[in-house]
């Protein structure tokens, strides 16, 4: 008998350490658009603020996609040569749903 209610609660310790090791995230993606013209805008850097070395260069259509972002509030980064650097701040982050942006570039 002890022998089992030893062996559950190694079972329920191990369930919970493995548990805080899970780090829950999300995606941001959108598109690029020119703020005069209204065109997207290919070939921007878009970079997650607190981990730069996620980042993505959007495609010819615009668009652009950042996976496994930390759930919480996020900032990025968005830019391009002609024109000025976009900055988001307090992008919130949930597990529930992707994040859809629209992010104007100003020349």
């Amino acid at each position: 008998m002890k022998k089992n209610v030893w062996l559950i609660g190694m079972l329920l310790v191990s369930l919970a350490v493995t548990a805080q090791n899970i780090s829950l995230t999300q995606t941001i993606k959108g598109t690029i658009i020119d703020e005069q013209s209204g065109n997207v805008i290919g070939n921007a850097n878009v970079i997650l603020e607190s981990n730069p070395s996620k980042g993505d260069i959007n495609d010819s259509s615009g668009s652009f996609k950042l996976k496994n972002v930390p759930i919480g509030r996020q900032t990025i980064r968005v830019s391009l040569i002609g024109y000025e650097e976009a900055v988001i701040r307090n992008i919130e982050v949930t597990s529930s749903k992707e994040v859809v942006l629209e992010i104007r570039l100003k020349e």
